[in-house]
């Protein structure tokens, strides 16, 4: 069942993102990230004791992979709401147990205060705006709710000059670098997340790191 927020909760959608979820290559790169990522995603969601019965926001649901793995998950007396500013692969997912919602997390209302679990991967990175867009998960906590939070973090692990000179710059993996700065993707994010997940007032705080090459 997908349904949408009333018109006050919804905006103007004008961000461009440096992957486009309406183009044509949205339904590959989706795949791809699942293939990738949506195993270890279940491992996370898994270790914080996702009952039947449970409420869950899925931020950025993109593809759909999470957000059906979600509503199987929780069974019939559970819900998921479900959101992306792009909702059209969320949309036709066939759960009764499933609202969706075009949202924009930087700045679209949320409900508060009513999901025993909140998720997002590979959102915040996106977001000039993250700092907002982390307080607004944070704020749909139920009291003693889990938030599991999935974002890249730089680490130089290939040749970089400027921490010792006689190393030599592979030109395109810079290329991709200014890339992503230039269309404000935050390669620090995963890295820097603890912190923020603490300043927001959490407890019980958790990290763990992988190497992807």
């Amino acid at each position: 069942m997908a349904t949408a927020p009333t018109a006050e909760m919804q905006s103007n959608h004008d961000i461009e993102y440096l992957f486009d979820n309406s183009g044509e290559r949205a339904e590959a790169r989706f795949r791809d990230l699942s293939a990738l990522y949506d195993a270890r995603t279940m491992y996370y969601l898994n270790q914080r004791g996702i009952e039947e019965g449970w409420s869950c926001l899925e931020v950025g649901g993109g593809g759909g992979s999470i957000t059906s793995w979600l509503c199987a998950r929780v069974g019939v007396a559970g819900r998921v709401l479900a959101t992306d500013i792009e909702p059209r692969f969320l949309q036709v997912l066939p759960f009764a147990n499933l609202e969706v919602w075009r949202d924009d997390i930087r700045k679209d209302l949320l409900p508060t205060s009513e999901f025993d679990l909140v998720h997002a991967r590979l959102v915040l990175i996106h977001l000039p705006e993250g700092e907002a867009a982390l307080r607004r998960m944070v704020a749909a906590l139920k009291p003693g709710g889990w938030i599991v939070i999935e974002e890249f973090g730089d680490l130089s692990v290939l040749p970089d000059p400027t921490v010792n000179p006689v190393e030599v710059s592979l030109r395109v993996i810079h290329a991709y670098q200014e890339v992503l700065k230039s269309a404000g993707v935050d390669m620090q994010c995963g890295r820097l997340l603890p912190q923020k997940l603490q300043s927001n007032g959490l407890v019980n705080i958790g990290a763990e790191a992988s190497v992807s090459i």
